[in-house]
């Protein structure tokens, strides 16, 4: 079953660059400075489906070791809940769920984590609680509440998980992006680049001139690689395609984002989309009839008419996955790193802007998201960078160390790229 309209990260600093994801702490999570209170709700909940993959980037070249040693180790870590007791599962969030991106993405998991295992568990979430002190005590409480399995959804949470989890060896915690595993202790990520290379044909096929646009978080490497799965995709439909980026240094703030899609609009682009967390560029594209493309969550009723589709994330299968494994004694820690071909990355159904193109081009749109599904690669050679220098040879795809470092743009990339 697919759950709703959920899923980046965008933006989600890879793993395996510890040292530019910790100068963001909150690259993984939505940040928002405002939300020092915390919401709480619990929901019964019941089983099914699993979306598991080989970690397919440097983040498990990064982790292997350890997750190799938990693996061979994990007796202890993988004992079932008492019988005839419901597993107390708990997800923590930097955001809001309502907040139509990151957090409402993984909220829907959770969701679906309810829905499908029924009695089996007791699901608690906590919503709106900063990276910092403050999701320290948070995680100490849902230990000392009796959770027995811990999602962490924001980058700057694992700080506290590791301590915790040496000290609560009973405890499962599954971390976003985590630069480390441990027994008791897995990691996972998603690469939404074949989510973006599609989002690129149907942007540049619904435009009416070559001009796109694009607002950005921060540079960081997953966010170039996604900038460039675009502009390909762009250029697979007009090779003249270029796509103009604007870096916002924020993950959360619409007016941000709102300011920086109508600067593009106002230079000429005719086609919008972004890695912001919430609804992002839809107010401009609904202000100018630009089409446009969301991203996390299904956005297209911020405006509709001309809406294309969104890169979502459909994390609903691995936290089903990992919650029904703790219930049949059966977890291990491990690396995940999802993507359209496990499901976990996901087009939202087709809108208005896209369902106007003629059915041959659509019939390309959809060819190309199929081939994803089944495995296809995103960046196959020869690809140079904008500055002429060979990235990728002919005859060669990106391995998914290089996506996952991914420096540099490609040419048809319009806008400054600043060094982090």
């Amino acid at each position: 079953m697919f759950y709703g309209a959920g899923g980046s990260a965008r933006r989600l600093a890879i793993a395996a660059l510890g040292a530019v994801a910790i100068a963001l702490l909150g690259a993984c999570g939505t940040t928002n400075d405002e939300g020092d209170d915390a919401s709480s709700s619990s929901a019964p909940a019941a089983a099914t489906t699993a979306a598991a993959t080989d970690a397919a980037t440097s983040a498990a070249a990064a982790t292997d070791a350890a997750s190799s040693e938990a693996s061979a180790t994990s007796a202890a870590a993988s004992e079932a809940a008492p019988t005839g007791e419901p597993l107390k599962v708990a997800f923590i969030y930097n955001g809001a769920v309502d907040a139509q991106g990151w957090d409402t993405a993984m909220d829907l998991g959770r969701q679906a984590v309810a829905d499908e295992l029924g009695d089996q568990v007791e699901v608690t979430f906590k919503e709106s609680i900063p990276d910092g002190p403050q999701a320290g005590t948070v995680l100490e409480q849902l230990v000392a509440d009796g959770n027995k399995l811990i999602f962490t959804t924001s980058f700057g949470q694992q700080q506290y998980v590791m301590p915790l989890a040496e000290k609560n060896p009973d405890v499962k915690f599954v971390q976003v992006t985590g630069l480390q595993t441990a027994e008791n202790v897995a990691s996972f990520d998603a690469s939404a680049v074949e989510g973006f290379y599609v989002a690129g044909m149907a942007a540049a096929a619904a435009s009416s001139e070559p001009k796109l646009g694009l607002v950005g978080g921060f540079p960081l490497t997953n966010q170039l690689a996604q900038l460039n799965a675009f502009t390909l995709g762009a250029q697979a439909i007009n090779p003249e395609a270029t796509v103009q980026v604007v870096w916002t240094n924020d993950w959360t703030s619409l007016p941000k984002a709102q300011s920086a899609a109508q600067g593009l609009v106002d230079s000429g682009v005719k086609g919008l989309t972004h890695f912001i967390s919430g609804p992002g560029v839809a107010p401009v594209a609904k202000a100018t009839s630009t089409p446009w493309v969301g991203f996390e969550v299904d956005q297209g009723s911020f405006a509709p008419d001309q809406y294309l589709t969104s890169v979502l994330f459909n994390w609903a299968p691995y936290f089903i996955e990992q919650t029904k494994a703790v219930i049949d004694g059966t977890w291990k820690s491990d690396t995940f790193y999802g993507n359209m071909g496990t499901g976990t990355v996901a087009l939202a159904p087709w809108g208005a802007a896209y369902e106007a193109l003629d059915q041959a081009t659509k019939d390309k749109i959809q060819a190309a998201a199929d081939g994803f599904a089944a495995g296809n690669p995103v960046f196959v050679g020869p690809i140079t960078d904008r500055d002429g220098k060979e990235r990728v040879p002919a005859g060669a795809n990106a391995t998914a160390a290089e996506i996952a470092t991914m420096d540099y743009v490609v040419p048809g990339v319009l806008g400054a790229i600043p060094k982090l």
